[in-house]
């Protein structure tokens, strides 16, 4: 399924809406060229139900590819693919929060701003990476399942939970993983991608914890007490992540050894109970 949603009656202005634009690179240029005026103006920007794509998107369930090996150049080109639709969902939930909590504190806005376009430069690097191995984005299917975790309805504690703490953390333990399997496979470029995006991926996190206790505190509120309390509310609509903790990531990035055991839990519950995921 492609999702093409370039018709003018979806503009609040004449200022391009990156959330809008399908092609991936165009989707980046237009966000260097708004990123202030979603910023300052995020009321002349709307969020749609689904981001812009020319790209094939899974609406039902993964299908099962063939997944080859890393030490494989076609396996090496599905991880950076992977990645490629992770970071373009996280870069787009960053616009999104942007646009839907104006609100927001000023401090709050002009990090998630540096941080949105830390991550238009990590998908910059993997569809870089992709071309190094002869591919392009789209080769395979994507999805939005990263898109799909966070709704209208969410509170701005929500959404700095469900996108800096969960998924975002999620790929510190993804991307621990990733560099050990890569370590041995010889391609400079690929881990070079992969290990910048890890690097740079802990200081998303801390974003995400600093915010989250800071709001906490003013509210008068445990943390510990708050998160455990939060996650069981949410984890029937964030997505399933069954890889270990990257425990000391986690903690540099600000989770509390609390914290880490009610995503332990969390993670049972996928294991034990998948959940129907209501959107």
């Amino acid at each position: 399924m492609r999702f093409t949603m370039l018709d003018s009656k979806f503009y609040k202005s004449d200022f391009p809406n990156p959330l809008l634009e399908v092609n991936v690179w165009r989707k980046i240029e237009w966000m260097e060229a708004s990123a202030n005026r979603i910023l300052t103006r995020p009321d002349l920007f709307f969020v749609p139900k689904v981001p812009g794509r020319d790209v094939a998107v899974r609406t039902q369930k993964k299908q099962n590819v063939p997944r080859r090996g890393l030490s494989e150049k076609e396996g090496r080109a599905q991880l950076l693919h992977d990645l490629a639709g992770i970071e373009l969902q996280a870069f787009e939930l960053g616009i999104r929060t942007l646009i839907e909590f104006p609100e927001a504190p000023r401090e709050f806005r002009e990090e998630l701003l540096r941080i949105t376009l830390e991550e238009s430069k990590h998908l910059k690097l993997c569809l870089e990476g992709l071309d190094h191995l002869d591919f392009q984005f789209g080769h395979w299917d994507t999805h939005l399942n990263l898109w799909n975790s966070v709704c209208e309805k969410d509170s701005f504690i929500d959404r700095i939970v469900i996108v800096h703490r969960y998924l975002e953390g999620a790929g510190l333990d993804a991307s621990e993983l990733l560099l050990r399997r890569l370590s041995g496979v010889g391609d400079s470029v690929v881990t070079s991608v992969v290990k910048v995006i890890a690097d740079e991926e802990v200081s998303h996190v801390q974003f995400g914890s600093f915010w989250y206790k800071k709001l906490l505190r003013e509210e008068k509120k445990d943390p510990d007490l708050d998160f455990k309390l939060r996650m069981e509310r949410l984890k029937v609509q964030i997505p399933a992540r069954q890889i270990p903790l990257a425990r000391e990531q986690r903690i540099k990035a600000g989770f509390s050894v609390s914290e880490l055991e009610t995503l332990s839990k969390v993670q049972t519950y996928f294991r034990e109970e998948p959940p129907l995921r209501p959107r």
